[in-house]
C-alpha cells in the first residue's frame, strides 16, 4: 500500500484558513462537499496505487473525517468566529 491520506492535515490548514478571513484554494471546497456526500463521509485509511482501495484498511480514517467536517462546517459559518 502507500501509506495513509493524511486528510486531517489538510483540515486543519482549511480550518486556519477560515479563523483568518482567507478564501480556500478554489478547488477545496468542492472536494469537501463531496467527501462528506459520500457513504463513509471520508477516505479510506490506506490505499493502493492511483488511490485504489486496499483490503487491509479501515474503509474510513475517523480523526480526517473530524478535522474534514469542522473546516466545512466554519467555512460554512463565519470561520469559526461565532
Amino acid at each position: 500500500h502507500n501509506g495513509p491520506e493524511w486528510l486531517w492535515l489538510t483540515g486543519w490548514y482549511l480550518r486556519a484558513l477560515s479563523r483568518f478571513g482567507l478564501p480556500w484554494p478554489a478547488d477545496m471546497l468542492a472536494r469537501a462537499e463531496r467527501m462528506v456526500e459520500n457513504p463513509w463521509q471520508g477516505l479510506a485509511e490506506l490505499t493502493n496505487g492511483g488511490g485504489a482501495e486496499c483490503a487491509h484498511s479501515c474503509p474510513v480514517q475517523a480523526w480526517s473525517v473530524a478535522c474534514w467536517r469542522e473546516a466545512l462546517w466554519e467555512a460554512r459559518n463565519g470561520g469559526g468566529n461565532k
